[in-house]
């Protein structure tokens, strides 16, 4: 199971807020440019070497994309759910039930990455009751 790398300021690798994948960031100061004065000191950008779009710093704060309220997945959550973790943490303030709903269909999958069938999620969390999984988690 990969390990998911949050964006952090001024790193060389992280998992890209747009792609997810992890990959070598490059790192510019903004302010002065042929077309364009910014007249603030601290406003960067780092660009993704895989999908080539700009996330933008502020005073060494991620302002751009939106980051959220939701914590960063769990480093033992499957890479391949990740994306769909992110989403789900993307739209929690705008659309909770939205976000309940994508956090649903995670727990099927993880499910079937768990060995269970995927089609019932209540018989499945049982049968990992039955298991060992903690009840207090059914």
């Amino acid at each position: 199971m990969e390990k998911y790398f949050p964006p952090k300021h001024k790193k060389d690798s992280y998992h890209c807020p747009h792609c997810n994948v992890y990959a070598r960031q490059d790192w510019n100061e903004l302010g002065h440019a042929a077309y364009i004065f910014i007249p603030y000191r601290g406003l960067e950008s780092s660009k993704c070497e895989y999908c080539t779009k700009f996330s933008l710093w502020l005073d060494k704060v991620m302002i751009f994309p939106e980051k959220t309220l939701a914590p960063n997945p769990h480093e033992d959550l499957p890479i391949e759910l990740i994306d769909d973790y992110l989403e789900a943490a993307s739209i929690v303030t705008k659309s909770p039930r939205g976000a309940a709903a994508i956090l649903r269909l995670i727990l099927q999958k993880l499910m079937v990455h768990l060995g269970e069938s995927g089609k019932d999620i209540n018989k499945d969390i049982g049968s990992l009751v039955q298991k060992g999984l903690h009840p207090h988690v059914q």
